[in-house]
């Protein structure tokens, strides 16, 4: 593919058409959830596995319980390397929706009218109270990085902070399972 220098820049390479942009974040955002879906689904999925594993370790008898133990860890240890190659997958598709977010904020702030994503941003950024925005309007010289960090706060827990938890959850899982088989394993052991 040929690449165009920015004097012989084509409608291809910088679209200018607001809603050709809007479009186009719209593509990226619906791909964006459902990737989210598809990965809270599998990583749902898992952990629901993971819960029946663990129960299992309680109600099982010697050996039964040390297998069930087994295969849990197993269990916990695909459910993080899926959920990280998913993740990965997400927050990749965010990006590109960024991208495509700030192509609109570009186009509207050099006059298109109207300004309906950079005033929603606005709202965004306002409602959350992000500092030094004010009462801004469309019309004002903004950062663009400014409005599009609106987004930042459902990214971040989506895209950072459940992945985190949710290895937290297997974690405890694994952790009160191995007490469970620590527990059977020391009661057939008479003091």
């Amino acid at each position: 593919m040929v690449q165009a220098t920015d004097s012989q820049a084509t409608e291809y390479d910088r679209p200018t058409d607001l809603p050709a942009l809007l479009a186009a974040v719209r593509w990226q955002d619906s791909l964006l959830q459902m990737y989210r879906v598809f990965y809270l689904l599998v990583q749902c999925t898992l952990l629901l596995t993971g819960v029946g594993m663990a129960g299992m370790t309680f109600l099982l008898s010697l050996p039964d319980k040390a297998l069930a133990w087994v295969l849990l860890c197993l269990l916990g240890g695909a459910a993080q390397f899926i959920g990280s190659r998913l993740n990965a997958v997400v927050r990749a598709r965010a990006r590109d929706v960024h991208y495509w977010q700030l192509k609109v904020l570009e186009a509207e702030s050099r006059g298109q009218r109207p300004h309906f994503f950079s005033d929603f941003k606005l709202w965004q950024v306002q409602l959350r109270g992000l500092s030094g925005t004010g009462d801004l309007r469309a019309d004002d010289d903004l950062s663009l990085s400014t409005l599009i960090s609106s987004s930042e706060i459902t990214r971040g827990f989506l895209d950072r902070t459940l992945p985190k938890s949710l290895g937290v959850v297997w974690l405890c899982l694994i952790l009160a399972s191995t007490g469970s088989l620590v527990m059977t394993t020391l009661s057939q052991y008479p003091i």
